[in-house]
């Protein structure tokens, strides 16, 4: 063995021995830690003693330990109340809304013509035409009940509610 490999093995053996002393004689006296803080600067001094590192790691009262499931439900939500929630009820009975009010007419007008002597409007729903005289059923919600010069009435058949739409002037 050469000189260098030598003094690698004795200096990887006095790392070994202060390891193991380190480890079987862990504890400082007080004297050695303020040595300690007073040679490092960066390091303050610290506020525990013995007896508060006691104190601090001693067994706790079984009466101030919460009970804690740690397998529990976690989430992001707060957990429900704990007090039940009471729902007054009335004595008065709660009126019943009517029937819906009918929607807003989809159609719109595109033009007119008279057929025999009766009066035909064109009426556009979307992409859809229709050709509609008095009395015609427009899908299963509308039916035609009148048509006068200057407007339309519409019967919503779901709750029979009467509608208008209303026309241009027509032209002589």
């Amino acid at each position: 063995m050469s000189k260098a490999q030598r003094v690698r093995w004795i200096f990887l053996i006095a790392a070994l021995a202060m390891t193991l002393s380190a480890i079987v004689f862990p504890v400082e006296s007080p004297d050695q830690a303020e040595v300690v803080a007073s040679v490092n600067p960066m390091r303050p001094p610290s506020p525990f003693t013995e007896r508060s590192i006691e104190r601090d790691f001693a067994a706790p009262s079984q009466e101030a330990l919460p009970e804690i499931d740690p397998f529990g439900p976690r989430g992001w939500q707060a957990p429900p109340p704990t007090q039940p929630i009471v729902i007054a009820t009335s004595s008065t009975p709660v009126e019943q809304p009517g029937p819906a009010p009918a929607p807003p007419l989809p159609f719109k007008f595109m033009g007119r013509m008279q057929d025999s002597g009766e009066e035909v409007v064109y009426l556009s729903q979307g992409d859809q035409m229709h050709v509609v005289r008095t009395g015609t059923l427009i899908g299963s919600s509308y039916k035609v009940t009148t048509i006068h010069p200057h407007h339309l009435e519409f019967e919503y058949l779901p709750t029979g509610e009467k509608q208008t739409l209303s026309l241009p002037a027509a032209e002589n």
